[in-house]
């Protein structure tokens, strides 16, 4: 369930137009070579908070967004 949602997320977020337009690069873990502006969805954590009579999921996402070169 994490890794569809991930690939959901990231399908999600690359078909908006507004960060499409800003952002080189949409991804899954950190590029290692795209220009930037660039957004990664970089770790996730899933916990089970289901219950006798209901399923249930918590899933948490770090995004990391490099916009300038140090």
């Amino acid at each position: 369930m994490e890794i569809a949602f991930r690939a959901a997320l990231i399908a999600w977020m690359a078909s908006d137009s507004a960060l499409s337009v800003g952002l080189n690069a949409i991804v899954e873990e950190a590029p290692s070579r795209a220009a930037l502006p660039w957004l990664a969805l970089t770790a996730s954590a899933s916990t089970d908070w289901g219950t006798k009579d209901l399923r249930g999921r918590e899933i948490r996402v770090a995004l990391e967004l490099n916009y300038r070169g140090d």
